[in-house]
């Protein structure tokens, strides 16, 4: 191998609030880079599962193994802020200036959604 990696654990945390579960890892070699996965947490009857695609017909199902369950969101972040950010099967965001650059798409969705709502108020957003 010209660029050998080194692969650490996964870190997990649950963050409730968010209806979250957040799995990180480091890997070292030509770009120090935190790999990172986001799935869906759904209260589902009386405890917490991830979303996962129902093996008859195509719908939704629930399963308590991460391993199984859809990621929302997954990619890595670079030790010069930049990152690459993979959304279901085909949405991608390459960023750049760390942290600022997420939390703004973040603010431009909820503005976005107020406006909709404003429209559209019945549409109960």
């Amino acid at each position: 191998m010209d660029n050998p990696q080194e692969t650490g654990e996964w870190q997990v945390q649950q963050w409730d609030d968010l209806e979250a579960h957040v799995r990180i890892r480091g890997i070292l070699g030509g770009d120090v880079i935190l790999e990172y996965e986001v799935r869906t947490l759904i209260q589902h009857r009386g405890d917490w599962a991830f979303e996962t695609l129902s093996e008859t017909g195509g719908g939704i199902d629930y399963t308590t193994d991460a391993e199984k369950a859809i990621k929302l969101i997954y990619g890595n972040i670079k030790w010069d802020g930049c990152g690459h950010h993979y959304f279901g099967e085909s949405g991608y965001i390459h960023s750049c200036g760390g942290e600022f650059q997420m939390v703004r798409m973040g603010e431009i969705y909820k503005r976005l959604y107020a406006w909709v709502n404003k429209l559209h108020p019945e549409w109960m957003l």
